[in-house]
């Protein structure tokens, strides 16, 4: 299986952080209803997520751990999506980003 691992540097702190993460996978879960199946969190204490889900009938694993200055998200990908990893890490970079956007700097 394919592996992603990426880091993704915020300003937030970690509680922000963890509360716009809680948020965003609530609302992903309800806007992706159609591609996504079988979506699972675990959440271990209050900065790690372990999940699943599987996207047009592929399982996907990984886990999010969020820190005071960084989210580390990690992917286990079916070999059927080799090929598209480059477009994953990034849709994926782009929401993930988007979530941890300085709203103080939004304006700027």
């Amino acid at each position: 299986m394919p592996n992603i691992s990426l880091t993704f540097p915020h300003k937030l702190g970690k509680d922000e952080a963890v509360a716009r993460i809680h948020k965003a996978i609530e609302c992903e879960k309800i806007k992706k209803s159609n591609i996504v199946s079988n979506s699972t969190e675990k959440w271990v204490g209050d900065d790690h997520v372990d999940w699943t889900m599987t996207i047009f009938s592929y399982p996907i694993s990984g886990t999010l751990d969020i820190k005071e200055a960084s989210v580390d998200v990690t992917l286990d990908l079916p070999m059927a999506a080799t090929m598209v990893t480059g477009m994953i890490k990034n849709q994926l970079g782009q929401e993930i980003a988007g979530m941890l956007q300085d709203s103080q700097n939004e304006n700027a």
